[in-house]
């Protein structure tokens, strides 16, 4: 525990400790040195695993356990992050058209299913500060399960635009599989399933991440309890607003799978707050 003996103790303090591990406030009281702990029995028994868990200040970010907060009706995927930038629900290639959500499940853990609509191409549009241009530093984050490949060889966990513009992050139906993210024209950060990461499985929740802090891009995947982390110095993208910045899309091929939660930020959150939203997360995907 890293939280003082004297002086105010943050709500941030808080939920940083709160995201390591399943602790009362009772209990974090007393790892702070306290012998009598402060008179709030209504939050005693507070725990990460209740809420919406933010990391930091994401630009946005869909926490599907929130059930509140979604429903198959309407096109709007709900932004948690109090930035109202919210996702529409879309249908087809490239921007796509906006359509009825019909894909979202509160049954615990709270999914979007991609896949729902036998080989429909859906996604979820995100909103322009995705487009991440120039050398700007950002972070995509997702808890993601894959059913099958068949949306394609490339299916687009975070995208932005199409080749020779903007970006992307997948898991591809490459021989071996492959963990990658790629900035158009300017370069890319490859690991491969089955020798430098553990063998690739479907229906398996995995938490990915990309990250870029202006010179440096990583890769980040959580495999069976253990972090992942790739790393490579590629340039500055261009970005045109033809496609423009998705979720569950490559363009043309998309995610045949669920999200349970997803987050952008406009800086490198680091593995820190990788790991931070891993841990406060992780029960909800069995680990």
């Amino acid at each position: 525990m890293a939280l003082q003996a004297s002086g105010a103790i943050s709500i941030s303090q808080i939920r940083t400790e709160l995201g390591s591990g399943s602790y009362s406030l009772r209990t974090l009281s007393a790892a702070a040195g306290k012998s009598t702990p402060d008179a709030m029995s209504e939050f005693y028994s507070y725990s990460a695993g209740g809420g919406t868990y933010q990391y930091g200040s994401p630009f946005m970010l869909f926490d599907f356990s929130q059930s509140g907060s979604y429903s198959n009706s309407g096109s709007q995927i709900t932004d948690l992050s109090g930035n109202s930038n919210h996702g529409v629900f879309v249908t087809g290639t490239g921007k796509g058209s906006a359509t009825t959500i019909n894909g979202y499940s509160a049954t615990a853990p709270g999914t979007l299913n991609l896949a729902n609509g036998g080989g429909a191409q859906y996604s979820v549009r995100l909103v322009n500060t995705a487009h991440f241009t120039g050398t700007q530093a950002h972070t995509m984050v997702a808890w993601l399960k894959l059913s099958s490949h068949g949306g394609g060889t490339y299916p687009g966990i975070f995208s932005s635009d199409q080749n020779p513009y903007g970006y992307e992050i997948n898991i591809s139906n490459e021989s071996p599989k492959r963990f990658f993210v790629e900035r158009f024209g300017a370069g890319a950060v490859v690991s491969n399933f089955g020798s430098t990461l553990p063998a690739f499985a479907y229906n398996t929740w995995y938490l990915v991440a990309l990250r870029y802090n202006g010179s440096v891009c990583s890769t980040d995947i959580y495999m069976g309890g253990t972090r992942y982390t790739s790393s490579a110095t590629i340039g500055a993208i261009s970005t045109q607003d033809v496609y423009g910045p998705s979720m569950g899309l490559r363009y043309n091929n998309w995610i045949d799978g669920y999200y349970g939660y997803a987050a952008g930020y406009t800086s490198d959150i680091g593995t820190t707050g990788i790991d931070a939203i891993y841990n406060a997360t992780k029960a909800r995907y069995g680990y």
